[in-house]
C-alpha cells in the first residue's frame, strides 16, 4: 500500500541485514550531507539536544559507546572535545565503518567496528564497561527493539546513562505525510519504506530508500523499563526563531524524540 503523495509505502517486516544494506548505499551521500551543512536537524536540533543530555551530568562518561553511529561523525566531535575519555563506534552498515574509518583519524581515542549492539554485546569482557551508550536516530530503524536495547544495558555499567534519539512517534507520521493513510494505526508497529531526505535535500536517486519502524510511544517507554533503564529526562526540541527561518518548510510541531535513561544495578 502505497501513499502517492509522498512515495511512501507500507511493507513486510525487515531484517537487520536488509536494514544495513539500506544504509551502505546511503552511507557516501549521508556523509556528504553532513560535512556539507545540509542536513540541518543533524547539526541544529539532534547533535545539540544529544550534547545537552551528556554535558549537564555531574561527571562527563569517561568511556562512551556509539550504536547505530552511522559514518561517525558526531562521535568524532565528542572524542576531540573529550581527549581523556575513550570512544567506540559500531554499525552494522560496513560501508558506514568504511567511511568513518578511511578519515583521517582525529584523536587516538577512538575507534570504529562494523556489527550491531547485539553482536558486540556477545563478548562479555564488554559487560558493564561502558559509562554512556548512544543511539541516535537508532531505535525506529532496528528489527528488535528489545534486543538493542538488552544489548545496551548489558554493555553499560551499573548507573551508566542511554542517551537516544528517535523519530517522534506521535508527529513523524504527520511530518512525512502518511498519517491519514488507511494503513496508518498509531497503536501497531508498521514498517514504512520511503524515499531518503532531509530539508535541504530531496533524494536525486530514487533507488536511496530507507525503511523505517513506526513504534507508539509507549512501545519505546515500555522498553526501556523492561530492559532494567530508568527514564530521568526527555526533550521535544523545536527550532528557535534563529533556526526556524533556514527550514524551507516551517515546523508546526516536534519531528524529534531525545532521552536520557539510567542503568539500574
Amino acid at each position: 500500500m502505497k501513499t502517492k503523495k509522498t512515495g511512501i509505502k507500507l511493507v513486510d517486516k525487515q531484517t537487520d541485514e536488509g536494514l544495513a544494506a539500506e544504509w551502505d548505499k546511503l552511507a557516501p551521500y549521508r556523509e556528504e550531507l553532513i560535512s556539507s551543512g545540509r542536513d540541518l536537524s543533524y547539526h541544529r536540533i539532534l547533535s545539540p539536544s544529544l550534547r545537552s543530555m551528556l554535558t549537564d551530568l555531574a561527571e562527563f562518561p569517561a568511556r562512551v559507546l556509539d550504536v547505530g553511529c552511522g559514518t561517525g561523525k558526531f562521535l568524532e566531535t565528542l572524542a576531540i572535545d573529550n581527549p581523556t575519555g575513550r570512544f567506540v563506534g559500531i554499525d552494522p552498515s560496513s560501508t558506514s565503518i568504511n567511511v568513518a574509518t578511511s578519515r583521517p583519524k582525529p584523536s587516538d581515542n577512538i575507534e570504529f567496528r562494523a556489527c550491531s549492539a547485539e553482536d558486540f554485546a556477545t563478548d562479555d569482557s564488554r559487560h558493564g564497561t561502558y559509562d554512556g551508550v548512544i543511539a541516535n536516530m537508532l531505535l525506529q530503524n532496528v528489527a528488535d527493539l528489545d534486543d538493542v536495547l538488552a544489548a545496551c544495558r548489558l554493555l553499560l555499567k551499573a548507573g551508566g546513562v542511554f542517551i537516544f534519539a528517535i523519530s517522534h512517534p506521535c508527529f513523524w507520521p504527520r511530518y512525512w505525510g502518511y498519517d491519514e493513510e488507511p494503513w496508518f494505526e498509531y497503536d501497531k508497529e508498521l514498517w514504512i519504506e520511503a524515499p531518503f531526505r532531509t530539508s535541504l535535500s530531496a533524494t536525486v536517486d530514487p533507488t536511496l530508500r530507507t525503511t523505517h519502524v513506526h513504534r507508539p510511544l509507549h512501545r519505546y517507554l515500555n522498553g526501556l523499563g523492561n530492559a532494567g533503564m530508568t527514564l530521568e529526562k526527555i526533550a521535544e526540541p523545536i527550532p528557535d526563531d534563529g533556526i526556524e527561518g533556514a527550514y524551507p518548510v516551517a515546523w508546526e510541531f516536534p519531528r524529534f524524540l531525545i532521552g536520557r535513561a539510567r542503568r539500574t544495578s
